[in-house]
Formats: structure tokens, sequence, C-alpha cells
């Protein structure tokens, strides 16, 4: 699944009709605003596609920002930056978000543990799951995965000994632009509102140190060994990887559908003994002003 070709992210279109839309069709003014069913997925894409105009077709200066807000980004400018990374969006391939071509060696578990809210191992264990219930999520499409894989790389919660939390902290309140009145405005406008100027446009060179998924996993099992802004791009602040990831692919027949539909439900992960690092003390500060419940 390329995720910007394919049509897998939900958005309301202005005049109230919900559809789904590829990452290409982003800059089109009928969008009025991702459609996800769950707050911190809705939370998260604005997030995502902040980083993904940031890296894509970032403004060189204040001048140029506010041409582009009055203009809008011209549309194959906006697509030529997106093919650009599109080898580095593939679902299918095991690559986005997860920081890892091979199956783990650890064991799997529910593809529940990639929603943020559920009840982690050790509470299953001890069957202490009171209020937040197993069993709730079985199973999850691969557009829901996309999104609930950049959640848990970039809110990283704490997870028990060895894994390592994201640079802002576990479950950051993320605080984002937005327009008095939101209504008038398309969904690109609102992102951009959130978008800094860069005086260097990204280079593909430039992308594996960006996106750390597509380069070899640094790992922080060696003292000092830690990603900062000295060995690696300031943008990937838009784009953390610190849990190694896998999933299965389940093909199952669903009732009252002519064609079998790719179902996510089971996943690997592996703790933050083997897992990159990115750390505000190492000099990264993320772009989004973040706070602390």
């Amino acid at each position: 699944m390329d995720l910007t070709r394919e049509k897998w992210l939900p958005v309301v279109l202005t005049n109230g009709e919900r559809t789904k839309i590829s990452l290409v069709d982003l800059l089109n003014d009928s969008i009025h605003d991702v459609a996800w069913p769950r707050a911190d997925f809705q939370g998260a894409a604005w997030e995502m596609l902040i980083g993904l105009l940031t890296v894509t077709v970032p403004p060189k200066d204040d001048e140029d920002w506010e041409e582009v807000w009055d203009e809008g980004i011209e549309p194959r400018y906006g697509r030529r930056h997106y093919k650009k990374s599109r080898q580095f969006c593939s679902l299918v391939r095991k690559t986005f978000i997860s920081a890892k071509f091979e199956p783990l060696d650890s064991e799997y578990g529910s593809i529940s543990g990639l929603l943020i809210d559920a009840p982690g191992g050790n509470t299953l264990k001890l069957n202490k799951d009171h209020f937040v219930k197993r069993g709730v999520v079985e199973h999850i499409c691969p557009h829901c995965a996309a999104i609930a894989l950049y959640i848990i790389q970039t809110n990283s919660p704490a997870g028990g000994a060895g894994y390592r939390v994201g640079m802002r902290g576990g479950g950051p309140q993320t605080t984002l632009v937005v327009p008095q009145e939101e209504a008038k405005y398309p969904l690109w406008k609102k992102l951009w509102l959130n978008v800094l100027p860069q005086t260097k446009m990204p280079a593909l060179a430039d992308f594996p140190l960006i996106f750390p998924w597509i380069a070899p996993t640094i790992t922080s099992d060696k003292k000092g060994n830690i990603v900062t802004p000295d060995n690696s791009h300031y943008l990937q602040a838009y784009w953390e990887c610190h849990v190694e990831l896998n999933w299965i692919l389940l093909i199952q027949k669903m009732v009252y559908v002519i064609y079998a539909a790719n179902i996510m439900k089971h996943y690997s992960c592996k703790c933050a003994a083997k897992i990159m690092v990115c750390s505000t003390t190492g000099g990264y500060t993320h772009f989004l002003p973040t706070g602390r419940r």
C-alpha cells in the first residue's frame, strides 16, 4: 500500500460529504478536515500532515509562506515532492514508521497493543483491565494501522523497563494554530499555519536522515549512542522511531463483500534496548509547542 497514492486518509469535504483521499489529494480546496473515528487518530493525522508539508513543500521564508497562503501550492510542485517520499511510505513493504525490514525475533501480540489507550501486557497478565477492557479491538484495517503506527512512535508512551519514551515525553499535549473562523478554510490552509519556513529544501539524499525507518537502526545498547541533529536531520523531529515493529497481514473474505480485504490482527514489538533515541538533551527541539500533563 503506497500511502501517497492509496486513498486511505478519511476526510470530510466542505459540502459535508465524507470520503477518503491520498496524500497527493491533500491540497484540494474542497477538503475541510480529516475525519478519523478516534480523537488520537485525528490529532496525530494533523501532526503527520504538518510534518509531511514541512518536508515536501516548505516555504523558503515568510514572504514565500504568505504567497502560498494567498495563491495556494501549485499542484505539480506538490505532487513532485510527494513522489520523492513515496518509496518511504509503503505499508506493505513494512517500512513506514516501523524501522524494520525483517521479521523480529519476538512474540506477536494483539493488534490492539498499537493503540495508546489499550491495556498493557502486565495489566493483562495480572487481570487488572477493569476500566479499559481487553478484546475491544481485535482487527484493524491497513489504513488505521498506518496512523496507529505513527501515533505509537511520535508519542511513544512508557511501556515498562527498557522502552524508550518519545522526545517530548509520553503522551505529550501538542499546541496547534487554527484560524478563528475555521469553517471558512480548507484543511491544507489550517495545516499551513503550522508549517515553518525552511531555508534549505530537503534533498533526496537527506531522506535517510529524516525518515529513520529507511536507514540502518541506531540502537541504544551502547552508552552515548543517541540520535541528535549532529548525526541526523533536524526534521527527523517529526518522524520519530523509538520502537521496532512488525505485523501480520491476514487475507480474510468479508461478509457481503465480494473481494478480500487486508486485515491487521497481530504485531510484534522489540523494546528499546535495541531502539534509536531522540533526546532533547542531545539538541533536538520539536517544532510543535508541547506541554505535559
